[in-house]
């Protein structure tokens, strides 16, 4: 085995996106091993593909805002609900993830 990045297509109710997904893989196709941290690359993936299909904002539109706005984190999970670590997870995902 060894570590690369290979294409995968996800699908949310009709529609697609492709992303290289990283993990370690056999010579094999179909053989592949995948880590905590290569997971979250298709969370990611998915979590942006079904806000898209949604009409959601992503989260780096949500990031822009409450920069915009001067708001921390704790300060917008608190104004919006669901508490002061409500957006540190959309945070990181805009951090992280790139444009689909």
């Amino acid at each position: 085995m060894y570590r690369d990045a290979r294409p995968m297509t996800l699908t949310y109710k009709g529609e697609s996106v492709t992303f290289d997904m990283p993990g370690w893989y056999c010579d094999e196709p179909e053989e592949s091993v995948h880590t905590g941290e290569d997971l979250k690359v298709s969370d990611r993936m998915l979590n942006r593909l079904k806000a898209l299909y949604e009409g959601l904002l992503l989260p780096e539109k949500i990031r822009r805002i409450r920069k915009k706005l001067h708001l921390t984190l704790e300060a917008a999970g608190l104004l919006i609900g669901g508490g002061p670590r409500a957006f540190q997870k959309l945070g990181r995902s805009a951090l992280q993830s790139s444009d689909l």
